[in-house]
């Protein structure tokens, strides 16, 4: 297997999180687009899961992304989240990303106005603020699928997209590009093979034409995404905290809201039908790393509920 850096797995996930629902239309209420639990593999070898869930408020004219990241020790131990939000120009309103690691703690506050995000760092107790300009044009990485959707290419086989994105893992402002292959056939869906590079690191995602990633692979660390359409056949015997769920996504997600399962429950209506309840079954962690959200935010239109922090995704919906 080849040597892993674990310091590049958050980037990867946040690739993930970039091509999630590219395509889905706006609904007229508050809505989930996509939500879905995900495998993690390195090397072939599953070593933890990922959650995810994208929705947009028609009332206050916001998009906001969640993420939840966990895996074992051969996955680095990582135990993160963010919680991110846009408005309806794709513009940043703010965003949470927090890492619980060995007992250490490090969450990131991200505010935006007047063109200046406001960073607001605690690392395992210490404090430190920043100021940083934003260009026109910035946006958060989470949603990189929406932008590439609304530039004046649209999805479009052969299109490379030149971006600036500010990577929620450190608050750093980081250029990218994403080049969209020919379309091919991956589990009776037609996808496009997207290639997008951020931050030094290459993943290939496999993008639905609803704009949802089924696949998502880094050659060059072997690590690999494969969106389920049961959540227990992501999260196994890893451990799984129904609180902690419902305290970041407001409810634990069910995880079927995808193509994915739409056509395999569609394919499956005279037969056993697929699991839709969630994974209450799953005993509750309570070991010491079990993730601690960050609760000295209260909720609000930016910050929502609070998040903790995760491996980042950069494959978005």
């Amino acid at each position: 297997m080849n040597k892993i850096n674990f310091l590049k797995i958050p980037l990867f996930f946040t690739f993930i999180l970039n091509f999630l629902i590219l395509i889905s239309p706006l609904p007229s209420r508050s809505e989930v687009l996509f939500e879905g639990y995900s495998k993690v593999l390195i090397g072939g070898s599953h070593v933890g899961y990922f959650v995810n869930q994208y929705s947009f408020d028609s009332k206050k004219k916001t998009f906001s992304g969640i993420y939840l990241l966990k895996t074992n020790e051969l996955g680095g131990s990582i135990n993160e989240s963010v919680k991110a939000t846009s408005n309806e120009k794709l513009e940043p309103l703010s965003f949470q990303y927090t890492s619980v690691n060995g007992g250490k703690t490090k969450v990131i506050e991200g505010t935006f106005k007047k063109n200046k995000l406001n960073l607001k760092i605690t690392d395992n107790g210490k404090v430190s603020k920043s100021t940083k300009n934003i260009e026109p044009g910035i946006f958060l990485s989470q949603f990189l699928g929406y932008v590439m959707l609304k530039s004046p290419q649209g999805m479009k086989t052969g299109t490379k997209y030149e971006y600036k994105a500010i990577a929620e893992e450190d608050g750093e402002i980081t250029s990218g590009i994403a080049q969209i292959g020919e379309i091919e056939i991956f589990k009776g869906l037609k996808v496009y093979k997207i290639l997008n590079e951020f931050k030094g690191v290459q993943f290939v995602s496999l993008v639905t034409e609803k704009g949802e990633a089924l696949s998502t692979k880094s050659p060059s660390q072997a690590i690999e995404t494969e969106l389920v359409n049961n959540p227990k056949d992501a999260i196994k015997d890893f451990s799984f905290s129904e609180k902690n769920m419902t305290l970041l996504f407001g409810s634990v997600p069910k995880g079927i809201t995808h193509s994915l399962y739409e056509s395999t429950a569609s394919a499956a209506t005279t037969s056993t039908p697929l699991p839709t309840q969630t994974p209450s079954a799953i005993k509750e962690e309570k070991s010491q790393d079990s993730l601690k959200l960050n609760s000295n935010i209260p909720p609000s239109k930016q910050h929502g509920v609070p998040g903790g922090k995760g491996i980042q995704l950069k494959t978005g919906k």
